[in-house]
């Protein structure tokens, strides 16, 4: 005697409104406006830009 067994799953999986951080490598570029769309007035002000910190003393970039 043979048993016919069927197993099917399905997932669908949204999330909205992750938390995550971008790398300086990943921020610089935007601020910059490399993509096109992330800073295209080229805004000192937007929000990319607003997480660049230079250091007075040495000019090196960091993140806050």
């Amino acid at each position: 005697m043979r048993k016919f067994q069927v197993s099917v799953d399905y997932y669908h999986i949204s999330i909205s409104n992750a938390v995550g951080s971008l790398s300086l490598t990943d921020i610089l570029p935007r601020c910059f406006n490399s993509d096109g769309i992330s800073n295209p007035t080229f805004s000192a002000a937007n929000i990319y830009c607003q997480q660049i910190v230079r250091d007075r003393n040495t000019g090196t970039s960091s993140r806050p």
